[in-house]
Formats: C-alpha cells, structure tokens, sequence
C-alpha cells in the first residue's frame, strides 16, 4: 500500500461504527438516571445510531467518486466528531437523540470509504491480506470498545463517552488530512443528474461479480447479527447470566472475528490460498453450525457452552470470509467504486435490520434460543446457495 494510505487509519474509520456503539453500552444506565427515562430507554440511542449509519454509505461513495475520498472521508469524520460533541453537550433526551442520528449518518459515511481507497491504490493479487488485516482491527472494537467505556464512564459519567467520541473523531480528521491521498489519476467530476446517477447504480448492482460476494457478506452477517440480537434474552432473561458475563460472552465471540480475520490474513499471504476457497468453506462451516444448533435447539435446551461453542464458530468463519467476500466484491468493479462500497455497507445494514426484526418477533412465539437459531439457518442456508449460484456464473 503507498504510505501515504496508512493500514491502521483505514482500519480505525472501519471501525468507527463499532466503536460508537459499543463505547455506550455500559454508560446506558447513567444515561437513563440522568435524564429520567425508564430502563431501556437509553438503548434508543443505539438504534437512531444505527439508523443514521445505515442511511448514508451510498450517498458518500457516490459523492467520493466525484470529489474524491479524501475531500468526503475529511468532511464526514469531522462531522461526526462535532455531534459527538454536542451529544456530550445535550440539554434533554430528544436534542441527544437528534445528535446521535446524525452522528450514525456521518459513520455510515465514513466506514463506507477504506474499502474504496484500498481498490483504488493496491493491486488486485495484493489487496487480500490489507482487507484481512482491516478486518482484524474492526474485530477488536467489540472487546476494546466496552472496556474503554467504562473506563472513561469511571471518571466523567456518560457525557464523558461523547467527548471520547469526538477526540477520536478529531484526531481521525487530523490523520486524515495528514496521511490520506486520492489515487494519482483522480480528476474531481460533475453530478450526471438523477439520470446519471441511476445508470452508475444500475451498472453496479448489475454486476454479478460485484452483487454475490456482496450479498454472502451480508446473509453471514445477518446470522451473526441475529445472535446478537437476541443475546440479552436468551443469556440474561433466560439463562440467568449478569449483564457482566454477558459482556463477557459477547467479547469472547467477537475473538473469532478477530481470530478468522488472522487467519485469512495468513492464508492469504503463505499458503497462496484463493478467497473464493475461503468463501466456500466458511459458508459451508456456517451453514452446517447454525443447522446443527437449530436443530438442538429444537430438540431441546442446551447448556450455554454449546450455544456460545457454535456461536463463536459462525463469527469465527465469518471472520474468515468478510475480508475475501469485500475483496471479490470490490474488486469486480473497474469504475464507481466509491458507489459500490457504499451499495456493500447498506446492503449488509439492510439485511441485518430485517434479520434483527424477524428474530425479535419471533423471540415473542417461541423461546429466544430457537428465534435466532432458526433466523441463523436461514441466513446461512441463503449465504451457501448464494454462493453455489455465483459459482456457476
């Protein structure tokens, strides 16, 4: 990679959403008795977040195609600092809630432009072990992100989250700025209208080389997301764990993440191995996992080893075909490539919302284990028979 395009910037924007998230989870309790809300209330917060990041990826890669990915990476990191900022400054429930979309809207925009940047200035052949190593980094947040936390939660209250927010923000601005080039050729563009802007869409949602990978990366997103969905009921609610060990439970599934990404990174880089065969057997692994724990928890109830044993298995190999999926994606596209990382981000916030929803009414007809056991069969079930189709194109 050039120099100028630091690895660890682009990891660290990558995981700015995590990050954002999950900074907040151990200061929702002070948020809630600071403003008087009921419990599980401030939890709002999390879900405007992530309507926010869901809502801007392709407006921002459309708009890094045409002004370049440093001019709109700069603009978006430092927005989202200055409402992180305010949120730490919020007066009342609903002015935090406002700030808090708009901060989910300006990561959203953010996290949808490493992947543009590393198609732009690497190699096709060299470009896998960069995404795995991306990866690793976005894999750590979930463990790193809580701990910080509290840590600052332990010193400033919940403002002091917001605050910490907006430091990371600034300093990522600043290296931004400092580091951060467009690719030699780029020449800034004018919009083609509504027109224009459909047909660049149309060519790349057209391309089956671009939309499989795209669309495995989120059915296997999905399945992880679903289990994390329903995590709190069935870990605290139903097998009597604190929320300490559930935080626990979560940071040990987040290391087959990191675990996955380490080992595509490897794979790739000494034992010449094809990210099309990394995909293949993780969405095999997946699909035989979640059927397996579907079908126990059908049968009956299992002790929580089993359900975190093959639970961690799916983040494991998702882990490992996240970063081949995004490279096979990325990399199918000669132009709007801007547009395509932002169409991957919305894609997998998309699919991740529906499988969210449908666990969550599920888990109110039958038990929250086999919600989203089921909801996991089905989204790998979908990731394996994707790929089987992409395969014979």
């Amino acid at each position: 990679m050039n120099n100028r395009t630091p690895l660890v910037l682009l990891a660290m924007v990558s995981a700015l959403g995590p990050m954002a998230i999950d900074m907040g989870l151990p200061a929702l309790p002070a948020l809630e008795q600071g403003f008087a809300l009921a419990t599980g209330q401030g939890a709002l917060t999390l879900t405007v977040f992530l309507l926010g990041f869901g809502l801007s990826p392709v407006l921002s890669g459309l708009l890094s195609d045409r002004f370049g990915r440093k001019r709109v990476l700069t603009v978006s990191l430092f927005a989202f600092s200055l409402f992180a900022l305010l949120c730490s400054l919020a007066e009342n429930y609903t002015w935090l809630l406002i700030f808090r979309v708009l901060q989910g809207l300006f990561a959203g925009a953010s996290v949808a432009l490493p992947i543009a940047i590393v198609r732009d200035q690497i190699a096709e052949t060299r470009a896998g072990p960069y995404i795995a190593r991306i990866a690793m980094i976005v894999g750590l947040a979930p463990i790193v992100a809580p701990a910080l936390g509290t840590l600052v939660l332990t010193f400033s209250g919940w403002r002091g989250i917001y605050l910490a927010q907006a430091a990371l923000g600034l300093a990522l601005t600043v290296w931004c700025l400092a580091s951060l080039s467009d690719r030699p050729d780029f020449k800034p563009g004018r919009f083609a209208g509504i027109v224009g802007i459909l047909r660049s869409a149309r060519q790349v949602y057209g391309n089956r080389g671009f939309l499989l990978p795209t669309l495995i990366y989120a059915t296997l997103f999905s399945a992880m997301f679903s289990f994390l969905t329903a995590a709190p009921a069935v870990f605290i609610q139903d097998l009597g764990f604190s929320e300490l060990h559930l935080i626990l439970v979560l940071a040990l599934t987040s290391c087959g993440m990191f675990s996955g990404s380490l080992l595509n990174s490897y794979l790739l880089r000494h034992s010449h191995a094809k990210p099309v065969t990394l995909i293949r057997i993780s969405c095999m692994v997946a699909f035989m996992a979640c059927l397996l724990l579907a079908m126990i928890a059908l049968a009956t109830q299992p002790h929580y080893s089993v359900i975190v044993l093959f639970c961690w298995l799916l983040v494991f190999v998702f882990g490992i075909s996240a970063p081949s999926s995004n490279h096979q994606a990325i990399y199918a596209l000669d132009t709007h490539r801007g547009l395509g990382a932002g169409f991957i981000r919305t894609i997998q916030m998309l699919m991740a919302a529906a499988a969210g929803t449908a666990t969550s009414l599920l888990t109110t007809l039958i038990p929250a284990l086999t919600a989203f056991a089921l909801v996991m069969a089905v989204m790998a079930t979908a990731a394996l028979l994707i790929f089987w189709y992409w395969q014979r194109q």
